[in-house]
């Protein structure tokens, strides 16, 4: 499959291509193992300081804010308040928190799906490297 990837990258890859088979909890399994081996995990919007894969909303679905992948494979809603901060910072600071988030059993299967091929495609690409 890809050169020099250890067996469990490829049994895990493997698995996220032949999901769509699987029961949620299953699914919801491997969003939390993919999450662990994108060590370090990417950084939301490129930043450093904030680590999430965003996703996006459910067409049809009521708004969810932010909803993103954390690094332990959780389905959150990230909040970033932007606050006043130094000039020398352009003005600006911001604080920054990940809540819990109540989804409905089709909206978790959506977002959970999401999150599977987005992080499979991010895990794919750095072994190719």
């Amino acid at each position: 499959m890809w050169v020099g990837m250890n067996k469990e990258l490829e049994i895990l890859l493997q698995e996220s291509e032949e999901i769509e088979k699987a029961g949620l909890t299953s699914r919801r399994n491997l969003l939390h193992r993919l999450a662990h081996a994108l060590a370090p995990f990417p950084g939301f919007l490129g930043m450093s300081t904030i680590q999430a894969v965003e996703l996006d909303p459910m067409v049809g679905a009521p708004d969810r804010g932010c909803v993103v992948v954390s690094p332990a494979g959780d389905l959150r809603e990230l909040v970033i308040d932007l606050l006043p901060g130094p000039a020398v910072l352009g003005g600006v600071d911001h604080n920054d928190s990940m809540r819990e988030i109540e989804l409905s059993e089709e909206e978790m299967e959506w977002y959970t799906n999401q999150g599977i091929s987005i992080l499979s495609t991010l895990l794919r690409e750095r072994i190719v490297r």
